[in-house]
């Protein structure tokens, strides 16, 4: 019997099966974490689809812990899973995909966020994806995440700050409170404090 945690190529000379090759993608060592890290930066379901076997790929979405899989996929079949995704998402979620940019490119054009992994030099993932990360490292797709977050924060304080500093000027200047030099010293100063504000993001 052959084992099920591989995927089998069958090798036949002339007309006779020769030989049976097993393969198997091995799991990242990294990949634990990655996952670990994605829920606790706020991702509340994970999916994975993939053209392997079911019994290839189930050992490896259980061990990562994911909340559904769907196996033996062609690319026709990955689209429709993806557009069943996209329907039951509800209105305040997204739904974001990671691949290669380049053999997923339909995938990613349909999403609301497609992540391009080892996007260095592929044409196709510049095209495609809305995030592209240079190399395959897994790990820097939480940061990524993670920077995204704190650029959106970021700018609603500076934004915030902005509005009411410039805000209460007006009214201060206009009522007589607040001298024209001083008002311009005050929105001199909450423009510092926004591109200081701004640094967090090294």
């Amino acid at each position: 019997a052959l084992p099920n945690q591989y995927t089998h190529l069958y090798l036949a000379i002339g007309g006779v099966l020769s030989a049976v090759i097993c393969i198997s993608d091995p799991l990242r060592p990294e990949a634990k974490g990655v996952i670990r890290a994605l829920r606790a930066l706020g991702i509340r379901k994970t999916v994975m689809l993939t053209g392997d076997v079911l019994s290839v790929a189930r050992p490896l979405a259980s061990k990562l812990n994911f909340d559904m899989l769907r196996a033996e996929l062609k690319p026709e079949d990955k689209l429709s899973a993806l557009a069943y995704l996209m329907s039951n998402k509800g209105s305040k979620s997204s739904v974001a995909f990671v691949g290669d940019g380049y053999n997923d490119r339909a995938l990613m054009e349909r999403v609301d966020v497609g992540i391009a992994m080892g996007a260095l030099g592929s044409e196709a993932a510049f095209m495609s994806a809305d995030v592209l990360v240079m190399d395959r490292d897994i790990r820097k797709l939480p940061k990524a995440i993670g920077i995204s977050k704190l650029a959106s924060h970021i700018s609603l304080e500076n934004i915030a700050a902005g509005i009411c500093v410039n805000l209460a000027a007006a009214v201060l200047g206009a009522a007589g409170i607040l001298s024209v030099t001083a008002a311009v010293i005050a929105c001199f100063a909450v423009s510092a404090a926004v591109l200081i504000n701004t640094l967090r993001l090294k």
